[in-house]
């Protein structure tokens, strides 16, 4: 092994990758919640259909009923799921699963105390604490996905019984932390089949646990072994690769990093592909050709095209190479062109035009060069999303709206057989998508001699690629 090695393993210790048993408890979790917010949700109807004598309140409804089809358990865990992932999502925007204080990294990697692990100070980077701000936002979700009043008390008991669940899991996975031994390996298995897959399996060495594993395509595999050899780390005055960092107690940490990954996010959004949802390659060649888009402001190691990426969950990606949360407080000097696909609902696009407001007035006050380009559902002037253009106007160089019928989105995991939806790797929005360009004055200048018609122009060229995948 190269000669860093040692020196590297002393220095990190075995903090550079997170468990897969930890991954595995996390997935048990969440499994009991979704079930958990399905029958409750399921039960408070039927209290509330018992409670209705008005016809046109009945009739009301069994509408709502319908359209979030909460006969089926398949279709209530799905709408359960997505309170649950656009949740978890808030708390890690708005900085409620780490305080900065605790934190082990720093936005630009650096080693702030290595010493000492976030799990061990009951700190979670994918669960919440309980708190009266993240039960404010876990109820406005519940509110939002189900579309129905609810009394207080009966929310503030599921939010209970959730996080009693939740901290459950965090003891055990703060008791498991002490031995600081992952207690299992991950195996490889290339099929050389049709579909080209690769298969990862995690074998604990508690013989009464059941072993996991995760399948996706060959070429994915491939992808994250190019990013993982080129990702790198800052301590102190070192920068390491994390390649030469790959072994604990002489076992490979490449592939325990790999599935801890992949467990991550097929945790919160296996049942919400689309909330994982990326641009079709059309239009990122579009982007990068009249843009000069070179990176990503929400994406992840499994769907990033760009070489730079911001992703939701840095202790899982940064060994492949994430920039770390779009919305880290670190991340106020942005520089360059980039591409910003938000989820696709109000709370979420609201504050992403927000921090790209204030990236853009710091870069602005600098005189920097920085440019967005930005996606996302339209929404009307009258909600926050258009409030917040408003405030960004100064910074708007050209929109434009592409129809629901005239465009399609990747699904969030093409990476897996088992999601290819028949072969088709897209999906239809249900509303148009809105896209608009806020640049710094130096950039609109520069690059685009203050001319909106060549803007137009470039705009309508991105709406153009849009389309590609349908024909």
């Amino acid at each position: 092994p190269p000669p860093q090695l040692l020196e590297t393993n002393v220095l990190l210790g075995s903090f550079n990758y997170v468990f897969p048993q930890h991954e595995r408890y996390r997935q048990e979790c969440m499994e009991k919640i979704i079930s958990y917010i399905g029958e409750e949700v399921a039960k408070k109807f039927k209290d509330l259909k018992d409670k209705i004598s008005s016809a046109k309140e009945m009739d009301e409804l069994d509408r709502k009923i319908r359209s979030l089809d909460l006969y089926k358990k398949k279709n209530r865990e799905k709408n359960a799921s997505k309170v649950l992932s656009n949740w978890i999502f808030d708390c890690s925007r708005e900085g409620a699963l780490c305080q900065k204080e605790d934190e082990q990294w720093t936005h630009a990697g650096k080693k702030k105390n290595m010493k000492n692990s976030l799990i061990l100070h009951g700190k979670d980077r994918m669960l919440p604490d309980r708190n009266e701000s993240n039960k404010t936002d876990f109820l406005k979700r519940l509110r939002s996905q189900f579309d129905v009043e609810y009394p207080v008390e009966w929310g503030g008991k599921l939010y209970s019984e959730i996080m009693l669940c939740i901290e459950k899991t965090k003891a055990k996975i703060q008791q498991d932390a002490k031995s600081r031994v992952d207690k299992g390996r991950v195996f490889v298995h290339h099929n050389n089949n049709h579909l080209k897959t690769t298969r990862l399996e995690y074998i604990p060495f508690n013989k009464n646990r059941e072993s996991s594993f995760i399948t996706m395509f060959t070429k994915y595999y491939h992808k994250l072994e190019r990013d993982h050899n080129k990702a790198t780390i800052c301590t102190d005055d070192k920068k390491i690769i994390y390649r030469y960092a790959n072994y604990d107690n002489r076992t490979p940490l490449f592939l325990k990093r790999i599935f801890s990954m992949m467990q991550r996010y097929h945790t919160l959004w296996h049942k919400n592909s689309g909330a994982h949802g990326a641009l079709p390659d059309e239009v990122f060649h579009a982007l990068k050709t009249n843009l000069k888009v070179e990176g990503e402001c929400f994406a992840s190691p499994l769907n990033h095209r760009l070489p730079k990426f911001y992703s939701a969950f840095p202790d899982t990606d940064r060994c492949f190479g994430s920039l770390g949360s779009f919305f880290d407080k670190d991340n106020n000097q942005m520089t360059g062109s980039w591409e910003a696909n938000p989820p696709f609902d109000i709370s979420s696009v609201k504050n992403t035009l927000e921090k790209i407001r204030q990236l853009l007035e710091n870069a602005e006050r600098r005189g920097d060069n920085l440019s967005f380009a930005v996606f996302f559902g339209h929404f009307g002037k009258r909600t926050k999303v258009g409030k917040e253009l408003k405030k960004l106007k100064i910074f708007q160089r050209g929109s434009i709206r592409v129809e629901k019928d005239k465009h399609a989105f990747l699904y969030g995991f093409q990476h897996q057989p088992q999601f290819s939806k028949n072969g088709n790797k897209h999906w239809r929005p249900e509303r148009d998508t809105d896209i608009y360009l806020f640049q710094t004055s130096s950039t609109f200048s520069k690059y685009y001699n203050a001319d909106k018609k060549k803007v137009k122009k470039i705009l309508e060229e991105v709406k153009a690629s849009f389309d590609q995948p349908l024909k």
